[in-house]
């Protein structure tokens, strides 16, 4: 029987809402996939951002997804009203979505119990994390999981494919919608509530319509029943008869490489890509929400491309082996030229310049030329597995592929993410895809074509596989060296999170060098050219607290802030970072600097999430201090948000203080004061200090106080310290260095932080403002002048009953100096040098003889 007869067997007409059916799919893959998306962000909160929660988050949502598909394979026989099953199966993914949001604050309560029980065992306690992200989700994403299957029958041959496309064409507008649309609107649980709303009415129309069209139904289920019953009566066919009507028909299924295989295949070889093209756009684009979201869509928008080249293909009579076979080789091709394309249109893979809009302009260009057409090649695999076998007797088959693919989708990002990126790294994980497609694509063709045919099918592949050696023979740089300095590169390394690398720069007369630590090629995390300026971060909280004995640090980079820490008399550093990949590179390069904290008997690391990690030390700590991250950065903007702010509150010790570093030169105002806002809604008693003297690359400090300070207590904590610094801590050698450092207290009744925005795990405003680097027309960060306004605020601001009212004329008359000295930096910026030196030596004449003489002190290092 042909395919051609088939769509003759499958009833047509009024009865059969095509159109329905497609439009609720687009807008429940739409709902299904904002879902998604809203989930792995809860599940950020939950279990953290390191590599093994986020496996274990993707883990848990496609078991559920897979197990809906074989379910529907199992049951889907039983299944006399498809429409009216797909609209049940709709609303009770909506019943479980609203169920997520409790179950997942009930997972909050119970993870750092379950975290204790299981602390020397990490693999047991990742697998618990597994099933509890499954559990959670389970109901919603099974429900997912079976929709298609069940419902694909209505469309007749080809409906699995179509209403597989018109799915993701509904995902494209779900990933866009959510950034762009949803979250600025409605935060996360208004938007979460819209999407499961938009994914109930979907299963309500689908009840509606059902109901209307099994009215008119008895003849439809006549005509099928006397078409089941000329099928049945076929009398059996021989083997042989058997074999040439699968040929005949186009299955792709035999011994060698059976359609569960090219299905799971399919699903991991997809995934998998996707998790290679976000790490490769990452290299190049700072990873805010909006580049995430764009590269998503891409993504999407090309497997929806891949559903119609299928289409194409099965219009051209093209028997399913072969055209796979075709698609495959051709996505093969493709890849295998990615690493080079993506080199030559980034010229060397610079990052990119100007405003955020002309980025995201940039990022969906390359994704254009890039990822949507191998993508939309490899993309084609499933919708042709899929081809005519959705018919009534079928179904299972259906549900049985979707779940293995499913499957795949798991396995492929896990083995890209654990396996291959620390193997073969981010380049050679283009080119194992690519053979491995194109070994596929060479046992089809053979399989497929008559035996005089045989030599051209293995000749084809054989030449693109050599092709594609000429190419992984010559793999580009994986890190962008600028000419201009002088960089050379001194490690890299790839791992499940980032792609980190050391670089050398010269620095001095005398042939020195400094190194530098940069995460996916352009996110810098520090430097010893900057050693004094990063201790200090460390040293001024820790000199604020009278008695330091245990202290945390949110965020490692290069160690070196932490490292201060080493100086001090605590009994306890716990040191948490989140890339394991930057702590390998801060104990083997930078332990100089970083005065060997990590293997400080005192320090214990901790390879984690902040906020996962404050949730379980409650009182713990007399000291922390978050280190510098990125704002608007997805994962890193939730370390400003009033949640973390409340954890970090929760871990201090009686009298404890909280200090956050800012990094004010990738701020506008408004986005400032929103955290300075935020902050001040958990510590009312705050005061803000600079951490350097840099005009162009200002850092600031909030400091959340219990206790008023004591400039004596200050006084005896640097006369404690100086014997142990060295000439990269110049300013701390006399206790007014502190002081210089301090710009004022912050009022929260003031109306500038009062109306402020305030940015929420519910309402991530900084998040979805995005990045701003002082590059592109319209940009007006906080460098330079830009301080000014605020600084001057502060410095007019009273003293008395806040926690620096027992400043005196010595330390009021050296915060004056730090203003004095802040103005010096200004004309630096601005290239005055001569006149910004004789300002700074007129302030610091007037400092005391140990600060000054180790300030004007030819070797001096620092600030």
């Amino acid at each position: 029987m042909s395919a051609a007869t088939a769509d003759r067997d499958v009833p047509s007409g009024p009865d059969r809402p095509h159109g329905v059916v497609r439009a609720l799919f687009v807008a429940s893959g739409a709902a299904a996939l904002a879902q998604e998306v809203l989930w792995m962000r809860r599940f950020t909160e939950l279990l953290g951002a390191t590599a093994p929660a986020a496996a274990a988050t993707l883990c848990g949502v496609f078991l559920g997804l897979a197990l809906g598909g074989f379910l529907a394979a199992r049951f889907a026989a039983r299944v006399q009203r498809p429409l009216r099953a797909y609209g049940w199966l709709e609303l009770l993914a909506a019943l479980g979505a609203l169920l997520v949001v409790p179950l997942q604050e009930g997972g909050a309560t119970l993870l750092p119990l379950l975290r204790e029980a299981l602390h020397g065992a990490p693999w047991l306690a990742r697998l618990v994390e597994t099933l509890l992200a499954a559990l959670i989700v389970l109901l919603p994403t099974t429900c997912m999981g079976a929709t298609l299957p069940v419902v694909a029958p209505l469309l007749g041959v080809g409906g699995g494919r179509a209403l597989y496309a018109c799915n993701l064409f509904g995902s494209v507008a779900g990933a866009l919608a959510v950034p762009f649309l949803l979250l600025p609107r409605f935060g996360v649980s208004g938007s979460y509530h819209v999407v499961v709303a938009l994914g109930a009415a979907a299963g309500a129309v689908a009840l509606i319509v059902a109901r209307r069209s099994e009215a008119s139904g008895a003849a439809t289920s006549a005509t099928s029943a006397t078409s089941a019953t000329r099928r049945t009566s076929e009398p059996p066919r021989a083997a042989g008869d058997v074999a040439a009507a699968r040929v005949a028909d186009g299955r792709i299924a035999d011994d060698a490489l059976p359609e569960r295989a090219l299905a799971f295949l399919s699903g991991a070889l997809l995934l998998g890509l996707e998790a290679a093209y976000t790490r490769l756009f990452a290299q190049l684009h700072e990873s805010s929400l909006h580049a995430f979201a764009a590269v998503l869509a891409a993504f999407l928008l090309a497997l929806a491309l891949g559903a119609l080249v299928a289409q194409l293909f099965a219009r051209l009579g093209l028997a399913r082996g072969v055209a796979l076979a075709l698609a495959w080789l051709a996505a093969a091709g493709a890849l295998a030229a990615v690493p080079q394309l993506f080199d030559r249109l980034t010229d060397g893979m610079a990052p990119s310049a100007g405003s955020a809009g002309a980025r995201l302009r940039e990022l969906l260009l390359l994704a254009a030329l890039l990822l949507l057409p191998p993508i939309a090649m490899a993309g084609a695999g499933l919708p042709l597995l899929l081809g005519p076998l959705d018919r009534a007797p079928d179904r299972a088959r259906l549900g049985v592929l979707l779940g293995w693919n499913t499957l795949g989708s798991l396995v492929g990002p896990l083995l890209v993410t654990f396996v291959l990126f620390p193997t073969v790294g981010l380049f050679g994980t283009f080119s194992v895809a690519a053979l491995l497609l194109l070994a596929c694509a060479s046992v089809l063709l053979r399989a497929r074509v008559a035996p005089a045919q045989r030599k051209v099918a293995t000749l084809l592949p054989l030449l693109l596989g050599v092709a594609l050696a000429g190419f992984a023979f010559r793999p580009p740089p994986r890190v962008h060296l600028d000419p201009r300095s002088g960089e050379s590169l001194v490690e890299l390394v790839e791992g499940p999170l980032c792609i980190a690398a050391t670089l050398a720069r010269p620095s001095g007369p005398a042939g020195g060098h400094s190194l530098h630590l940069k995460v996916d090629n352009h996110y810098t995390l520090g430097g010893t050219g900057a050693t004094g300026d990063l201790r200090n971060l460390g040293h001024l909280p820790l000199l604020l607290h009278p008695r330091p004995r245990h202290v945390a640090f949110l965020g490692l980079g290069t160690a070196i802030t932490a490292g201060a820490a080493v100086l001090h008399p605590v009994e306890s550093i716990d040191a948490v970072e989140l890339l394991p990949e930057a702590i390998g590179m801060a104990r083997r390069h930078f332990a100089a600097a970083n005065l060997g904290v990590l293997d400080d008997p005192r320090t214990r690391l901790h390879v984690d999430d902040a906020r996962t990690f404050l949730r379980g030390q409650r009182g713990a700590f007399d000291v922390v201090v978050g280190d510098l991250v990125v704002p608007w950065r997805a994962g890193e903007s939730a370390l400003y948000t009033r949640e973390h702010f409340a954890q970090a509150r929760a871990a201090l010790a009686e009298g404890g203080l909280f200090c956050q570093w800012i990094p004010a030169y990738q701020l506008r105002e408004e986005q400032l004061d929103a955290i300075v806002a935020t902050f001040l809604d958990v510590f009312p008693r705050a005061t803000l200090w600079r951490g350097d003297f840099v005009a162009a690359l200002p850092t600031l400090g909030l400091m959340g106080h219990a206790r008023d300070l004591d400039p004596a207590a200050v006084a005896a904590r640097v006369a404690e310290l100086v014997p142990k610094l060295d000439a990269t801590s110049p300013y701390l050698m006399h206790h007014a260095g502190v002081w210089l450092d301090c710009l004022g207290p912050l009022d929260p009744q003031a109306p500038r932080w009062r109306d402020a925005r305030r940015h929420t795990g519910d309402a991530p405003w900084l998040e979805l403002a995005g990045p701003e680097r002082g590059s592109g027309k319209g940009a007006a960060t906080l460098i330079g002048r830009a301080l000014d306004p605020l600084f001057e605020q502060l410095r007019g601001a009273p003293l008395d009953g806040t926690p620096l009212g027992a400043m005196g004329g010595d330390e009021r008359a050296w915060r004056e100096a730090g203003a004095a000295l802040w103005q010096a930096s200004l004309l630096v910026q601005e290239g005055q040098g001569a006149a910004a030196r004789v300002r700074a030596i007129e302030t610091l004449e007037r400092l005391p003889t140990p600060l000054r003489d180790a300030v004007l002190r030819p070797p001096g290092a620092g600030r």
